[in-house]
């Protein structure tokens, strides 16, 4: 009988050693089974976040577009006005030399 009392403390010793370990991996698990929730509430966050900045970009890229073609343009007219302006002063140049009041022969 003595021999059976002792197996059996042995193995209540035992049983609440394994349930000591089994809450310590319990509250393992508990805590590791949050951390991956924050992360995956984080993750969309961070998904949605790109979404809207992705838009900005293209929204963005779309107005650099307009405003470089816009520069073009103008660039283009400033040069036509250049060299309308070089032309109407050698146009003025060649009207202001004045004219001799008689012909060579």
């Amino acid at each position: 009988m003595q021999h059976v009392e002792n197996e059996l403390d042995q193995t209540i010793e035992k049983l609440s050693s394994t349930n000591t370990k089994f809450d310590e991996k319990d509250k393992a698990f508990q805590l590791a089974e949050g951390e991956s929730q924050a992360l995956s509430r984080k993750l969309v966050l961070e998904e949605a976040e790109f979404e809207r900045t992705e838009s900005t970009l293209v929204t963005i890229t779309a107005e650099l577009t307009e405003k470089s073609n816009l520069a073009d343009t103008i660039n283009k007219a400033i040069k036509v006005l250049e060299t309308k302006n070089m032309i109407d002063e050698e146009s003025k140049q060649k009207n202001s030399y004045p004219s001799f009041p008689f012909k060579f022969c």
